[in-house]
């Protein structure tokens, strides 16, 4: 269903910019979009490892085929460690730029 979505609102713009600024450059250019891939378990998989604090815990478990977390738990983002070491808040992390 997304990806119908995605399709239809592609076309819709490909049809709006061929008939309006496309023959404002020249009449032979031809104005063509491809599809991003979607529910491509690889691809998310490689993404979440980019940025693995973009993604909620409940995410990362469904990945791994871990049961649900029946608390809020699930609902949290990992936060990756500041110079190694874990912290509470930014303001106990030591700035080399502060004299």
């Amino acid at each position: 269903m997304q990806k119908d979505a995605i399709a239809l609102r592609a076309e819709f713009q490909r049809a709006h910019f061929q008939e309006k600024p496309m023959p404002e450059y020249d009449d032979r250019l031809v104005l063509d979009f491809s599809l991003p891939v979607v529910g491509d378990p690889e691809a998310r998989l490689a993404a979440m490892k980019a940025k693995p604090e973009t993604v909620r815990v409940k995410e990362w478990r469904e990945t791994q085929g871990l049961p649900k977390l029946h608390d809020e738990a699930g609902e949290k983002f990992l936060v990756p460690s500041v110079g190694g070491r874990a912290v509470r808040s930014l303001d106990d992390v030591e700035s080399p730029l502060v004299a």
